[in-house]
């Protein structure tokens, strides 16, 4: 399949799946737009470098979740580091939750902070902090990858 031939088959095919695909993970319209056109954008440079694609649907959905991994990262000008003690200590059973709660100023910044995050990421974290969920249960619950499970828990900050 020639490059002009693949460039057809992104635009026909896979554009309005890309929208899809990233209005699931960023819970945002404008945002999946943005996603969205990123990832078609790096789908042309790679087609464009002329490199044998034997498997092309596997070729441009590798590039999607490869794009948005880095989107997720660059995304990632919130720091809850300040705030991190707080939430993981939610679940901890040596603290009552009442006392862990009083404190509603730091309980309500981390909340502003959860909410700034797309809602696959969000519900990772509470998943993963608050409700106690294994990897595994938390890929289930979700629908998505334990590896993408554990990539949203190692770029929390």
């Amino acid at each position: 399949m020639d490059k002009t031939t693949q460039i057809e088959m992104l635009t026909q095919d896979y554009l309005n799946a890309f929208l899809s695909f990233a209005k699931k993970r960023t819970g945002n319209f404008s945002e999946a737009e943005e996603l969205a056109q990123e990832i078609a954008y790096q789908c042309v440079i790679s087609i464009s470098k002329g490199k044998s694609i034997s498997n092309f649907e596997a070729f441009v959905w590798s590039i999607a979740h490869n794009t948005y991994k880095r989107w997720c990262i660059r995304r990632q000008t919130i720091s809850i580091e300040g705030e991190y003690d707080t939430f993981s200590s939610i679940a901890n059973d040596d603290l009552p939750v009442d006392s862990t709660l009083m404190d509603k100023e730091s309980f309500n910044l981390v909340r502003r902070q959860l909410s700034r995050l797309s809602n696959l990421y969000r519900k990772t974290l509470v998943h993963f902090y608050y409700d106690e969920l294994s990897i595994r249960e938390i890929s289930e619950f979700l629908g998505i990858s334990e590896e993408m499970v554990k990539f949203y828990l190692l770029t929390q900050g």
